[in-house]
């Protein structure tokens, strides 16, 4: 039987002993039910709860952002919140699109889940935070290094769970935000919560716009900016709408939710090239939609057992419009992408006297269609529509367990199979099915009341894209059919220490790379374009070290990442481009007197480079910035809560370079209040 079949067997196999492990627990008696919906966090991927801190290791290394973190933002949306995440970094490129980097993994190694949903378009395992809203959100949890074997395909570099908001108690909750800002920034968004018995609603629409971000006072652009305040083509208008719909059952929760998201956004173009010999994207975005139905459940049959079901069905679609020139005038060429997908994930757990045993299993179906226009004599005409197909599937189970009599020390162990089928690709050749293999293994040990040690190592692989297959973005790229999936040993090691009113961690970690999947530049027929190529592999070493603290009512936390991010074999090149070698945050809150808060945030982003038209490495800047935060709160007799912040944001005004010729915002402010209720 070949390599395929196999896989089928593996996959089948496992799902038999999912169905197991659940249907050998039913009838078995337990506690009553709970009633908190804090409890049951419909969210989370790996299954459990507090218990399993005394029956296996965690594999990877796992951050939270709390909701307080969340709203002290301000941000619309999920792009505004990668600051706070130790280790990530914001990327906006040359698409317009807003990507988050995890320990200078690439963005196609991230998975996105929101309620257990995965938010990336298959198409190109992509998600553009800047389109998901935060205001919905309740928390968010990033799982670094080796990630279980039960969060699916293509997570070398790491997942994020966004959770949205949940209510513990009966009653009514509503929010209302307004805020104004620089650049004629504008934002409405609104939220009710209602929970009676055992049934919870939530309800959220927002839209917010812009005219385009500020320009730093170190976005030296030779190109693509003809004005000195706003940069040329950023502005953008985005509405959203989301419901969510609970019960709790005798043990367990089922959950059902819709987010649509409407969009209309520019594209920067990229300022350090000269479009008289460069190609350069002068691209807007007309229509950008996507739609997001999930239905979730968590089950717990017994003490013993529990089990965590999502299915969902996503669309998105989007029009591209590009432009022969700066001034956005007379659609030369179009591009429309439709992409639908099917989506289900189960996952099992069972105690197994001290230990557990997990299972997984993921399924995705998605077909991509898209249609290329191109502007002859004065009409645009469209080239036949292409439609491609994929089937990505992963299946695994893990084993975890004390060691010793102490409870101490604990262990897990796993391994996952996956499998990338390509069933219609618009009548192109290309590589067939994809199968490949993941582990991974962890350990944890308690060395005081206080303090701990972990460490994790792994095995992942990340399947090529089909847009990277076979892709050409309106002509920009040459198509590599050859190129090979990504493999990944993943290693980190730590030590916690928990501190009176505060804590610290310090982690250790190697992400060692084989065939990398990057980018080169090539003349053809005389003009300059790009091609995906494997690299023969990367490594990046790297430290983490994590703090907070509280001191005399003062809030203080703190995060700084040093990574060494080299390419490896003879490329001509030695680094990873666009991977900052620092990254840092520094932040404290204080509240003078009641009601008051103020608080100062410092952001460094440290030395990057970046692949000019000629293949070699440019300097990427060095910024820190420093943004301020104070607000006053107050509760009226009419039983409202509220509040009005001022924020200024990048105060030094220097643009991060998340690419060549593409600056981040500069110095901005904001004007908000807010309503509770």
């Amino acid at each position: 039987m070949g390599v395929r079949g196999k896989a089928l067997r593996a996959s089948c196999a496992l799902l038999v002993l999912t169905i197991g492990l659940v249907g050998s627990a039913h009838g078995q008696s337990g506690s009553a039910a709970q009633d908190s919906l804090r409890f049951y966090e419909l969210s989370e991927i790996v299954v459990g709860d507090e218990r399993d801190a005394q029956r296996a290791a965690r594999t990877g290394s796992a951050r939270r952002v709390p909701l307080a973190d969340i709203v002290r933002a301000d941000a619309s949306d999920v792009a505004g919140l990668t600051r706070l995440i130790p280790s990530a970094h914001l990327q906006t490129n040359s698409r317009g699109e807003s990507l988050i980097y995890v320990r200078n993994a690439g963005e196609r190694q991230v998975s996105v889940f929101l309620d257990g949903a995965l938010l990336n378009v298959p198409w190109d395992h992509r998600v553009d935070l800047s389109a998901v809203p935060a205001s919905v959100l309740g928390g968010l949890q990033v799982i670094q290094g080796a990630s279980s074997v039960l969060y699916g395909t293509n997570v070398l570099g790491g997942a994020v769970n966004l959770s949205t908001r949940s209510m513990e108690g009966e009653g009514a909750h509503s929010e209302l935000i307004g805020v104004g800002g620089s650049g004629g920034y504008l934002r409405m968004d609104g939220m009710h919560q209602r929970r009676k018995g055992r049934t919870s609603v939530l309800a959220a629409a927002g839209y917010n716009r812009t005219d385009g971000t500020p320009l730093g006072s170190n976005a030296d652009l030779p190109f693509g900016q003809s004005g000195t305040v706003l940069r040329d083509n950023t502005d953008r208008r985005i509405a959203h709408g989301f419901a969510r719909a609970t019960r709790s059952l005798e043990r367990g929760l089922i959950g059902f939710s819709v987010l649509h998201v409407d969009a209309q956004k520019g594209v920067a173009p990229e300022g350090h090239l000269d479009p008289s010999v460069e190609s350069v994207r002068y691209w807007r975005y007309p229509d950008w939609r996507t739609t997001l139905v999930s239905a979730n459940a968590l089950l717990e049959p017994s003490d013993k057992v529990s089990v965590r079901a999502a299915t969902w069905v996503s669309e998105f679609s989007q029009r591209i419009d590009q432009y022969p020139s700066i001034g956005f005038s007379g659609v030369e060429e179009q591009q429309q992408d439709v992409d639908r997908t099917l989506g289900a994930r189960v996952t099992a757990e069972r105690s197994l006297g001290r230990g557990v045993v997990r299972g997984a299993l993921h399924g995705l179906l998605s077909t991509h269609r898209q249609q290329d226009s191109v502007l002859e004599q004065g009409d645009l005409r469209a080239a036949p529509r292409e439609v491609y197909r994929q089937a990505t599937g992963s299946s695994g189970l893990e084993l975890g367990t004390p060691l010793g009599t102490t409870g101490r020390t604990r262990f897990v162990v796993g391994g996952n199979l996956d499998l990338f089928a390509m069933p219609e690709t618009a009548g192109k050749p290309g590589p067939g099915t994809f199968v490949a293999w993941g582990a991974t293994s962890g350990i944890e040990r308690d060395l005081t009341a206080a303090t701990q040690f972990r460490a994790s190592i792994g095995r992942k692989v990340r399947f090529p894209t089909m847009r990277e297959l076979f892709g050409t973005a309106l002509d920009r790229f040459v198509v590599n059919e050859d190129l090979r999936p990504e493999s990944a040993l993943l290693v980190d090691a730590g030590l916690h220490q928990t501190l009176e009113d505060g804590a610290a961690e310090l982690t250790l970690f190697l992400n060692r790379t084989w065939d990398t999947i990057d980018q080169e530049n090539v003349d053809v027929n005389g003009q300059r374009l790009r091609r995906r190529i494997n690299l023969e592999g990367s490594r990046v070493i790297g430290l983490e070290v994590l703090g907070q603290k509280s001191v005399r009512g003062v809030d203080v936390e703190g995060a700084l990442t040093f990574s060494r991010p080299l390419v490896l074999g003879q490329t001509g090149r030695s680094r990873l481009t666009e991977k900052p070698e620092v990254l840092g945050r520094g932040a404290l809150r204080h509240s003078p007197r009641r009601g008051v808060s103020i608080g100062a945030e410092v952001v460094y982003t440290g030395r990057a480079y970046g692949l000019n038209p000629a293949n070699q490495l440019e300097k990427l800047p060095q910024v820190l910035q420093i943004n301020v935060r104070a607000s006053a709160r107050r509760y009226t007799s009419a039983r409202v809560f509220v509040e009005g912040f001022v924020r200024a944001d990048n105060l030094t005004d220097r643009s991060v370079f998340p690419q060549l010729g593409l600056p981040g915002p500069g110095r901005s402010l904001q004007l908000g209040v807010s309503l509770a209720y």
